[in-house]
């Protein structure tokens, strides 16, 4: 389900972003729950559900391709493979360009250090804040590498991260949903100010716990954990500790935090 955040970054390129954005956030979710229900139970029974769980640990990177192969062949289990290379490189791509725009907003604003906020000349391209977002996954890369020099482990190990960041985003955000419109009573109605993002936070809330009570399973390195738990906390005091200084110290640019106007 990672991305489906993205759409709300990008509300700025559509004419009625109220209505567009949350027509396409349904509809992504709804599919991809879909489909991934379908591929899901297509593994399971192809496999067994006796050994379905076996067949995934001793064999991570092939049993699904594998299964492909023994009831649809060689050709389809190509074509799924190649269909998941390119799809992994539009999730790369899409991370980046999500990443990108984050880091130009608030250079821009000034809420990050302005250079992040600068374009190229003739391109008109944010070319500092992909040169930024290009260090930072390099900087994760190395420290992984540290751990591990297994791709496969490291591949893994980035996803597990990155699930973990995107839950953590989004209780954040469900938070900061319930508390904006019970300070702005009236804007929305109680089931999108309240019930459904409370309802989204106790399922986000659950599958966080399973996430970090088998926190070795997820990254797949074992011992990084820990790590991985620091450099969290430590990127969240430090967003909270910048944000109130910005309240306090120059308003102007806290009032920019989360605008919508281009």
């Amino acid at each position: 389900m990672i991305g489906i955040e993205a759409m709300a970054v990008f509300r700025e390129e559509v004419k009625k972003p109220e209505k567009t954005v949350p027509r396409a956030a349904y509809g992504a979710i709804i599919f991809t729950a879909l489909f991934f229900a379908l591929a899901a139970f297509a593994y399971i029974v192809a496999v067994g559900p006796s050994q379905v769980v076996d067949d995934a640990r001793n064999a991570p990177v092939d049993s699904v391709i594998s299964s492909i192969q023994v009831y649809l062949g060689g050709f389809v289990a190509t074509l799924v493979s190649v269909l998941l290379v390119t799809s992994q490189l539009a999730a790369a791509n899409s991370v980046q360009g999500a990443s990108v725009r984050y880091l130009y907003s608030m250079g821009r604003d000034r809420i990050l250090p302005s250079g992040l906020g600068r374009v190229h000349r003739k391109l008109g391209s944010p070319w500092i804040a992909v040169l930024a977002s290009i260090g930072i996954c390099l900087a994760i890369y190395l420290i992984l590498i540290g751990f591990s020099k297994d791709v496969v482990l490291i591949y893994g190990a980035f996803g597990g991260f990155g699930t973990i960041c995107i839950l953590l985003l989004f209780l954040g955000t469900i938070a900061a949903i319930i508390a904006f419109f019970r300070r702005r009573p009236g804007l929305e109605s109680t089931w999108k100010s309240l019930i459904a993002p409370a309802l989204a936070g106790i399922g986000f809330a659950a599958v966080l716990v399973l996430v970090l009570t088998n926190l070795d399973l997820v990254l797949g390195i074992p011992n990084i954990g820990p790590i991985c738990a620091i450099g969290l906390i430590v990127i969240t005091v430090a967003g909270i500790v910048l944000a109130l200084w910005l309240r306090n110290h120059r308003p102007d640019v806290y009032s920019k935090i989360g605008r919508q106007e281009s």
